[in-house]
């Protein structure tokens, strides 16, 4: 396992409209990387489709996004330097949701919040989050 510190990017020119401001939805998908950043922190690949390594073990199943949303409280541009950052906001069975924030990475002043919800899956069906990555995200 590593230090989890969050993700630091830069926005590039593709990442915004025609107004010069970052497009809405690369904030989800910033987001959903950075949670990728944690979940690697604690030990957890998503090697294949349907396959979740811990600890060089492989585990049946992954998770999939459920439910997404996002506040952009100050709009971020071309060149800016952000740091996204989640933490686990809750823990159920079947269910893990993550609230991530999108810092300006030379201020700290909060530019967007938001939330994703994970369901993990084996095949087609919800099932329970195996123990062994409830353990790793609870440490």
């Amino acid at each position: 396992m590593r230090s989890y510190e969050g993700t630091t990017i830069r926005v590039r020119f593709h990442d915004t409209d025609h107004s010069g401001r970052v497009y809405f939805s690369n904030y989800v998908n910033w987001m959903d990387d950075d949670i990728t950043e944690f979940f690697r922190s604690k030990g957890i690949v998503f090697a294949d489709i349907q396959k979740t390594i811990v600890d060089s073990e492989s585990v049946e199943g992954t998770f999939v996004i459920g439910e997404f949303s996002c506040r952009i409280h100050a709009p971020s541009k071309f060149d800016d330097i952000l740091k996204i950052k989640s933490k686990v906001a809750e823990l159920r069975a079947k269910v893990i949701r993550f609230e991530s924030e999108v810092l300006d990475a030379n201020t700290d002043a909060r530019l967007a919040t938001g939330s994703i919800t994970y369901i993990w899956v084996i095949g087609k069906s919800s099932a329970p989050i195996p123990e062994q990555i409830v353990k790793r995200l609870q440490s």
